[in-house]
């Protein structure tokens, strides 16, 4: 297996916005909104985010996270499943919006494809050894995911994804937050990935063209967070620090 070539792979600069707690009549006002825009419906299916690392927590300590998603679309009565591989590096929140540094793989067709390419590169590229890898959660999700192409003038580019939560595993067993699960609201990533000052522009005017606020409460939260919110996981110190502030 070739590892660390550019083929096949792509390291971006992103930054993204969550918007929270969003009724079903919101959300299908937006997905309106998104239609009437011309946005392309990129993907619609069910997602499960994998959070791995070493049993020492190498990458963690390195100040990074792994991540293995697994992707389920049905078109036309068809079901196609691939997986995916993510490392990112520490996020810095900059003018209320969150960049981050991704290290996205190619497909793969089934997860330990995907957990030996992460553990072949962590192990090549970043002298990290990652073997075996744990789970440490999974949260499973159901997604529509909207891109804006380039004849979209000052929206172009930009991705638009609608999440609902429908399941969350720490350590292998499933567990339930303060509020259950099928009650959580919804909510959206509005994202660009310019790498530049076009990034928070186009996230700002897509959320003035779908009427939400990039700036309300847990609009720089990272999937972690999200679930300290909601009772899945215990407050980290971060969120204490802000919660105490």
């Amino acid at each position: 297996m070739e590892v660390g070539r550019p083929e096949g792979k792509k390291s971006r600069e992103e930054s993204e916005v969550k918007v929270i707690g969003l009724t079903a009549e919101k959300v299908t006002n937006i997905k309106e909104t998104l239609t009437l825009l011309g946005a392309k419906l990129k993907f619609k299916g069910e997602i499960e985010n994998i959070r791995v690392d070493s049993p020492d927590g190498a990458l963690g300590a390195a100040g990074l996270s792994a991540r293995i998603r697994k992707y389920t679309e049905t078109k036309e009565g068809e079901t196609r499943i691939w997986y995916e591989r993510t490392l990112k590096g520490k996020r810095a929140a900059v003018a209320g919006k969150k960049k981050k540094r991704e290290y996205n793989s190619e497909r793969f067709s089934t997860y330990d494809e995907a957990a030996r390419d992460l553990a072949a590169y962590s192990k090549v590229v970043l002298g990290i050894n990652v073997e075996p890898l744990n789970e440490l959660s999974l949260v499973r999700k159901s997604r529509e995911q909207y891109v804006f192409a380039e004849e979209h003038g000052e929206i172009a580019g930009a991705e638009v994804v609608i999440d609902k939560l429908i399941a969350v595993s720490v350590g292998g067993e499933f567990v339930a937050g303060v509020t259950p699960i099928e009650e959580i609201p919804y909510f959206i990533e509005i994202e660009s990935s310019y790498g530049d000052e076009r990034d928070d522009f186009n996230i700002s005017k897509c959320a003035e063209k779908l009427d939400v606020d990039p700036r309300g409460e847990l609009h720089d939260a990272s999937e972690r967070e999200l679930l300290e919110h909601y009772g899945f996981l215990p407050k980290s110190k971060r969120a204490r620090a802000t919660m105490r502030s």
